[in-house]
């Protein structure tokens, strides 16, 4: 995934990407450990699921994803990193 995919960077997230055909659409969510509490690494990883739930049926249906956050979610709220979500995977190709 990380040596075939394709790797896009925004302010807040990293994405990788990997279209297989017939595999369906899988997707993991990985949080740094800018914050030594699981609790709070935890929600991020919820909030980042939720964003990812609401916006799945505009990727493309063959496609793995790896969601990682790369700052705290103060500093980026999570409206701004829905933005970014469909920015990054609007730049990697993989939005319908």
């Amino acid at each position: 995934m990380f040596l075939k995919g394709k790797k896009t960077t925004g302010r807040s997230l990293k994405l990788y990407s990997f279209e297989q055909k017939g595999a369906g659409r899988k997707a993991s969510f990985i949080v740094k450990k800018f914050k030594k509490s699981a609790v709070e690494r935890n929600r991020y990883k919820r909030i980042l699921r939720e964003i990812y739930r609401l916006n799945k049926n505009a990727l493309k249906p063959d496609v793995w994803l790896v969601l990682i956050a790369l700052k705290p979610l103060s500093e980026a709220g999570a409206a701004s990193l829905e933005t970014e979500f469909i920015k990054i995977c609007r730049e990697a190709g993989i939005i319908i």
